[in-house]
């Protein structure tokens, strides 16, 4: 099986370079998810330190980050649960 994935890892070296410029070309003509890619592989895109800064890239995480609405997160509920067992217990 290694021997295999080495094939195939050479092969899409090879057709690296020509894949690319396809997707290029599909951006230029308003792929625009062709574009985010692109972006992202030359740490265009995110902005931001990924690390730093999670994104959700699920259409609902883009439609409440667009609306400038927050998600809530593990965190957050947790915290929540925590401050309302502590007032019930008082």
């Amino acid at each position: 099986m290694p021997e295999l994935r080495q094939k195939i890892a050479e092969r899409v070296a090879l057709a690296a370079v020509g894949m690319v410029e396809t997707t290029i070309a599909q951006a230029e003509e308003g792929n625009y998810s062709a574009m985010k890619y692109l972006f992202e592989i030359a740490g265009l895109f995110p902005a931001t330190d990924p690390e730093a800064a999670p994104t959700d890239d699920s259409l609902a995480g883009v439609l409440l980050q667009r609306l400038g609405l927050e998600e809530k997160t593990e965190s957050s509920e947790s915290a929540t649960a925590g401050a309302t067992g502590e007032d019930a217990v008082k």
